[in-house]
């Protein structure tokens, strides 16, 4: 949902934020990119990081998540050591139902 997208992002605006995209799907992610029409620089980690565990375990890096529903990207977030992290996921996970209560970790901020 691109409302997601842009309300996320925009939480950054007073940021110089460089966004690191991880994905499996490079075309749909440059799409949604593209029609959020925001001046913000995007950064494709798999141009640097090609195999999975390394963007696993590089994930586990940061402070700020801005989660698609994927369980791949979820995982790290939540396992990160920062004390003030934030995830931001969407409202309505697989199959149009909420995240397990037992996913949920204090920072998370769902949208």
């Amino acid at each position: 949902n691109l409302d997601f997208y842009k309300k996320t992002i925009n939480y950054f605006k007073k940021e110089k934020v460089k966004f690191h995209i991880f994905t499996d799907d490079k075309n749909y992610s440059t799409e949604i990119i593209n029609s959020l029409d925001l001046k913000k620089n995007f950064i494709y980690i798999d141009k640097y990081f090609k195999k999975d565990f390394e963007q696993f375990i590089l994930m586990t890096k940061y402070r700020r998540f801005i989660l698609s529903n994927s369980t791949f990207s979820l995982l790290p977030s939540i396992i990160s050591n920062h004390k003030r992290k934030i995830i931001f996921l969407p409202n309505l996970w697989f199959n149009k139902k909420r995240l397990p209560k037992d996913l949920m970790v204090e920072s998370l901020r769902i949208i």
